[in-house]
C-alpha cells in the first residue's frame, strides 16, 4: 500500500523500506536522515520513545494520532505525551511538563487551525529552555537544581504572558504609527485639494479665450 500510494501521488520525495530493528539502529546512528517515519502501531511506539531520548529525554516530546478527516475537513485527533503515564513519580513534582504542553500546541495546530498560537507556545517552551531551566530529567553532568513540575509550567506560562505583552504593543506601536502617517497623509491631501479648488476658481474667474 505504501509503495502505491508513493508511486501514484508522492513520486518526489524519497522513499526507502528497512526492518523496524534497522530503523532503531539508524535513529540512534544518524536520525537526520529521516524526514517522516509510516509503520505501524507497535513498531511505532518503540520508535517513538527511542526517538525521544535523542531529545535527551522522553518528558521532550508530543505526539498525535491523526485519523480521518471529519465533516469540517480536520482531523480526528488524540494528542499526549510520547511518555504516558509515569505513576513511580506521581505527585513528587518531578515530571517534565514540557511534552505534555507541546501536545497542546499541536492540538492548537491540527485541530484548532491556530497555528500562530501554536508557534507561540512552541517559542515560550524554547525560550524557558534557553534560559536553563531544567526538570530533573534533563539534568546534565554539570549540577545544579532541577526545578519542579509546577515551576516548569509556571515559566512557560510567563514566557507565554511576556511574549502576549510584547506582541501588543508591537500592534500597538504599529497601529499609532500607522495611524500618524495616515493623519500626515491626509493633511497633504486636504493641502494638494485647496490647491486644486483655489486653481479651478482662479480658472473660473479668467476671461474666456476667444
Amino acid at each position: 500500500v505504501v509503495t502505491a500510494t508513493h508511486k501514484a501521488k508522492y513520486g518526489d520525495v524519497e522513499l526507502s523500506h528497512m526492518l523496524a530493528d534497522a530503523g532503531g539502529m539508524q535513529l540512534v546512528r544518524w536520525p537526520k536522515q529521516f524526514d517522516v517515519i509510516v509503520t505501524d502501531n507497535l513498531f511505532g511506539d518503540l520508535l517513538s520513545d527511542l526517538a525521544a531520548m535523542l531529545t535527551g529525554s522522553l518528558g521532550m516530546l508530543p505526539s498525535a494520532s491523526l485519523g480521518a478527516p471529519m465533516a469540517n475537513g480536520r482531523p480526528k485527533a488524540l494528542y499526549e505525551p510520547v511518555h504516558g503515564s509515569a505513576p513511580d513519580i506521581a505527585g513528587q513534582g518531578k515530571a517534565n511538563p514540557i511534552a505534555c504542553i507541546l501536545s497542546f500546541a499541536m492540538a492548537l495546530r491540527y485541530s484548532f487551525d491556530l497555528g500562530n498560537e501554536a508557534a507561540r507556545v512552541e517559542t515560550a517552551v524554547e525560550k524557558v529552555l534557553a534560559d536553563g531551566l531544567r526538570t530533573a530529567d534533563l539534568m546534565g553532568p554539570e549540577g545544579g537544581k532541577p526545578v519542579s513540575t509546577v515551576e516548569m509550567g509556571d515559566a512557560v506560562v510567563k514566557a507565554l504572558d511576556a511574549s502576549s505583552r510584547a506582541a501588543e504593543t508591537v500592534r500597538r506601536w504599529s497601529g499609532e504609527r500607522f495611524a500618524a502617517f495616515l493623519d500626515r497623509f491626509a493633511d497633504r491631501i486636504d493641502a494638494r485639494a485647496a490647491d486644486l479648488v483655489a486653481i479651478a476658481q482662479l480658472e473660473t474667474a479668467l476671461p474666456a479665450q476667444p
